[in-house]
């Protein structure tokens, strides 16, 4: 039996002579993980633009905020915007701001580059930026100036831009999705994220971490993990890594008497030595009923404000209606 309490307790944020981790950031000790860090050590601290490519679920926000601390805006804000879950006539007031009187019943804003100015902006999902936002960014990244809707005078802007994508960005350069310059501006230093699967020495560190902390967030002590079910847990090849990771430990902490310790049976496929790999369309109704999962118990713990909620989950409120539309359509 695994005691995660102890653990739990011995999780602080950490930082190191050269890299500065988030709270919440179990960073591991796997192979894989120690290559990633040695890269980050060499590249955090220059200021440049950054791309960060992985899988969904891999932690790629954690790693763009690790850069952040642990690099020369590490004072200044932090912003971030998924640009796959806002639709483009929001995204572009978001990002570049809005001036007064521009549309019925739309708030002027500054956006998020200027409210970040001398910070860092995380671009997540940079793939599904659409193509007619892209000049725009272009121009942050390299004239250093934002031109905001409802405006023809151009703003100066210091800021860096951290970028993620889980998809091919060179197939898109090739069907002409995703512009050429704009690729090479944002990828000046570029990191791979690796997935679950490649770093499976990690998986008993991330349960021993996450167990407590989602316990938590459910109002329940658990007091242990098995050794039957960590044998489980590392077995499986976690096609949605870390994110599914959580909803794992999320659905078994449910299941789990308060007090008591995880067993096998509390996850689920109990008998099943190893999984295969779930098909792309599989894994997106898994990942679309875990984020429903998640809207909803915001939403519950927000008592239906969607403000709060969307401050709860890290996300905008035009995002958080974006993901609503979304998921209505789907279910």
């Amino acid at each position: 039996m695994f005691d995660v309490g102890a653990a739990a307790e011995a999780n602080v944020p950490a930082s190191g002579d050269d890299l500065v981790f988030p709270p919440g950031f179990v960073r591991g000790e796997s192979t894989a993980m120690r290559a990633l860090f040695e890269q980050l050590r060499g590249g955090a601290r220059s200021g440049a633009h950054v791309l960060i490519r992985g899988e969904s679920g891999t932690g790629k926000e954690l790693v763009a905020r690790t850069i952040h601390l642990s690099g020369p805006t590490a004072a200044r804000p932090f912003l971030a915007i998924n640009c796959a879950a806002i639709p483009a006539e929001l995204l572009e007031a978001e990002l570049f701001g809005i001036r007064r009187r521009i549309a019925t019943g739309v708030d002027p804003r500054p956006g998020l580059f200027l409210e970040a100015n001398h910070g860092t902006v995380f671009l997540d999902e940079i793939g599904d930026l659409p193509l007619k936002l892209q000049p725009k960014l272009l121009r942050v990244l390299q004239e250093r100036e934002v031109l905001s809707l409802g405006t023809s005078v151009a703003v100066k802007v210091d800021v860096r831009v951290i970028a993620s994508t889980n998809r091919e960005l060179e197939a898109m350069l090739a069907d002409g999705s995703f512009r050429e310059d704009l690729y090479y501006r944002i990828r000046a230093l570029e990191f791979v994220v690796p997935p679950l699967r490649e770093r499976r020495d990690d998986i008993a560190q991330l349960v021993t971490e996450l167990v407590p902390r989602i316990a938590r967030e459910h109002g329940k002590r658990i007091q242990g993990v098995s050794r039957k079910a960590l044998a489980h847990l590392t077995a499986y090849d976690w096609p949605g890594n870390v994110r599914e990771l959580e909803n794992a430990i999320a659905r078994a902490i449910n299941r789990c008497p308060n007090r008591g310790a995880l067993e096998a049976a509390h996850f689920d496929d109990p008998t099943a030595p190893a999984h295969p790999r779930a098909s792309a369309s599989a894994l997106r109704d898994r990942m679309q009923d875990a984020e429903a999962e998640a809207i909803a118990e915001a939403l519950q713990r927000a008592n239906g404000n969607k403000s709060e909620a969307a401050r709860l989950l890290g996300i905008t409120r035009p995002g958080l209606y974006a993901k609503l539309v979304r998921l209505k359509t789907k279910h």
